[in-house]
Parts: structure tokens; sequence; C-alpha cells
């Protein structure tokens, strides 16, 4: 029973760390979010821009709340439950996965539409 225990905290803290990451990433997106709100609003002064960065952030501030949400059921039960590690648990956690890639995929689309447009402003 102690091995299946071990197994178990191990996943969990492997799943903690993870998210960890996700949302270290995600706060810089917010920064980068923040920098293309100032570099629209002194250069490029376009308002479709002004939408799609203010959905982005609203998305992003989204996923980071159902992550940290995530986080701290995770900790919960790594402290308190004796919940095994099953296939349930694995498939949610690749659901959180899931939506953190698709996000980061459609930010990095955005952030090259945004290059793209600055690129055509000329000294």
């Amino acid at each position: 029973m102690y091995k299946v225990d071990e197994h178990r905290r191990l996943c969990l803290y492997k799943d903690l760390k993870e998210i960890e990451l996700w949302l270290y990433n995600l706060e810089i997106i917010n920064e980068d979010l923040n920098h293309f709100k100032t570099l629209e609003k002194q250069l490029i002064k376009s308002d479709s821009l002004v939408y799609k960065i203010k959905a982005n952030q609203r998305t992003n501030v989204l996923l980071m709340a159902g992550l940290c949400k995530y986080e701290n059921e995770l900790k919960t039960e790594l402290g308190y439950s004796k919940t095994k590690y099953d296939n349930v648990r694995a498939k949610y956690h690749m659901q959180k996965r899931k939506s953190y890639v698709d996000y980061i995929q459609s930010y990095t689309k955005f952030k090259n539409e945004v290059y793209r447009v600055l690129l055509m402003f000329k000294r």
C-alpha cells in the first residue's frame, strides 16, 4: 500500500509542477499582451487589434483562474486526500493540458499577426 501512495503523491507532485510552469507562461503572456496594448495605442491604432488583445486577455485570465483552482485542488488532494491516481484523474489533467496548449497555439497565431502588422512600419 505504501508504494501505491508514494506513486500517487509523485504523480500529483508532477502535475503540480507542470501547472506551475503553465501559470508562469501565462503570466509572461499577460505581460506581452500589456506591451501589445501599448504598441497598439502609440503606433498601430487599430480597433480590430484592440478587440483581439482584449479577447486574449480575457481568455488568459479565465485560463489562469481555472488553473489556479485546479492547482489548489491538487494541493489539497496531495496533503489530505487518499484518492488513488487513476485514468480518470489522468484524463482530467490531460483536459487541462489540452486547454492550455490550445490557448498557447491561438496566442502564437495572434502574436505572429501583431508582428506582421509591426513589420509594415518603416522608420
